[in-house]
Order: structure tokens, then C-alpha cells, then sequence
């Protein structure tokens, strides 16, 4: 944690830190969904954004079934307070739209559960 995170709190310069702990999480917990956020949760400084990535690649590579039910739960349809035009669709909606039919097998070496 220490080797990535900057001293200050320049908005600015958060990407490579987030993406450096999230990938730590992720690698940390092994792969698995709720250990890799509830880590990254854990670390501190721009929690959601860190949080949210340790998720992302734990569900790509696992799928929607890796995110715990009580969790998926308590995600209801999109307001629309930013995007008005979302409103009413749920995450899984906008999901189906973004993924292709039949998705190629991502290879990542040293990543568990991926193939080398």
C-alpha cells in the first residue's frame, strides 16, 4: 500500500493510486468478489472509487453470480438524478446492451482463474 500511495490528496493524481490498490485487493483476495472489495473498502483514501475496480475485476472474472445476494439486493432501478434518460433502467439492463453475445476468453497471466 505504502509504494503506491501518494503523500498528499491531489484529486488530480488518484487514478494510479486507486488502480494500483484495487489490482493489490483483487490479487490479495485471490480473485474472490466480496474479499476483494470488502479489502479495498478497508484501504482507506478514495475507498468507493477503489473499491469499485477491486469489484469490476473480480466480476469479469467470476460474472454477476460472484456478487453476494444480499448485495445485488439492494440495487433497485436508476434514478435518472444525473442522467435522466437512465431512469428506471436497472444495472443488469445496461449491462445486457454493453456485453457482447458471445464474449472471447480473456487471457492474464499470473491473474487466478484466467488462463496464462
Amino acid at each position: 500500500r505504502s509504494a503506491v500511495v501518494i503523500g498528499g490528496y491531489p484529486w488530480t493524481d488518484l487514478a494510479p493510486e486507486a488502480v494500483g490498490l484495487a489490482f493489490g485487493a483483487f490479487m490479495a483476495a485471490g480473485g474472490d468478489f466480496r474479499t476483494a472489495v470488502l479489502t479495498a473498502v478497508n484501504m482507506g483514501r478514495d475507498a468507493d472509487t477503489t473499491a469499485a475496480v477491486a469489484g469490476a475485476l473480480a466480476g469479469a472474472l467470476h460474472g454477476a453470480s460472484a456478487i453476494p445476494e444480499e448485495w445485488a439486493a439492494a440495487i433497485g432501478p436508476v434514478r435518472g438524478s444525473c442522467l435522466p434518460s437512465m431512469r428506471g433502467y436497472h444495472v443488469l439492463d445496461i449491462a445486457e446492451l454493453l456485453t457482447p453475445a458471445a464474449p472471447d476468453t480473456p487471457t492474464a497471466p499470473g491473474v487466478p482463474g484466467l488462463p496464462e
